[in-house]
């Protein structure tokens, strides 16, 4: 195998786009989350090993037209292909992604209770993309534990929460879990008794039925022979 030869002084390694790269992402679609769709962005780079010299490049090429046609425009007059991706993704998050009223979306998340029939995990899931947008930053487990035990809709849970010492807002969602995992199976339990119970007492029932049929049945066939028994006395009598 020739030895590997060594760029000399004074020359540039001009990054190489592969012909194949791993994954697919689709096109960028406006009105889309941007936030999102950058994270995917920059993991679709993270696994094709993409040079900064060329996600530019790279990110228009698989975002799509939309997103061109909205660079050409918020670049104006120059041109994107002069800026930077990093400059690029700034223009685009000002753009699609404005900052939100902080106060106006922990209002939000304080008015998020959990529906009679939404599942505990559900309801997590509802209020972590709720805080997303809060800025809460290093108490945003505090505010996640705050809301979850004061949106539960099983007040019994409430309470039991309420009297753990230490509760996080992980713990609190082990607990919860727990409790409904518990509480449905309880549920269920109830359900085969009443079920076996139900069908115990039908076959009661029908025992009886059939019993009342037979014993009917056995006066019938009593009165039968009474009868037959009679009309032969007459008979002889004459």
């Amino acid at each position: 195998m020739p030895p590997k030869e060594e760029p000399t002084a004074g020359t540039s390694q001009v990054p190489v786009i592969r012909s194949g790269m791993f994954g697919q992402l689709e096109q960028y679609v406006l009105g889309e989350d941007w936030e999102e769709y950058r994270n995917r962005l920059e993991m679709f780079f993270q696994v094709n090993e993409t040079p900064d010299e060329i996600k530019v490049p790279v990110m228009f090429t698989v975002a799509g037209p939309s997103l061109y046609t909205l660079a050409n425009r918020l670049c104006a007059p120059d041109s994107p292909r002069v800026k930077s991706y990093t400059e690029l993704t700034a223009l685009f998050k000002d753009h699609l992604a404005p900052t939100t009223n902080v106060v106006s979306e922990r209002y939000l998340l304080r008015l998020c209770e959990q529906t009679p029939s939404q599942k505990i995990a559900d309801f997590i899931v509802t209020l972590k993309a709720k805080a997303q947008t809060c800025d809460y930053g290093n108490f945003l487990q505090d505010a996640l534990r705050d809301q979850f035990v004061a949106g539960i809709h099983d007040q019994s849970l409430r309470k039991k929460l309420l009297t753990e010492s230490m509760l996080t807002f992980e713990k609190a969602c082990t607990i919860a879990k727990a409790y409904e995992a518990a509480l449905s199976q309880n549920k269920e339990m109830s359900y085969q008794s009443e079920v076996r119970f139900a069908t115990m007492q039908k076959s009661s029932q029908d025992a009886s039925e059939d019993q009342c049929v037979a014993e009917l049945s056995e006066n019938v066939e009593v009165l039968r022979l009474n009868a037959c028994a009679e009309a032969t006395e007459s008979g002889s009598s004459k």
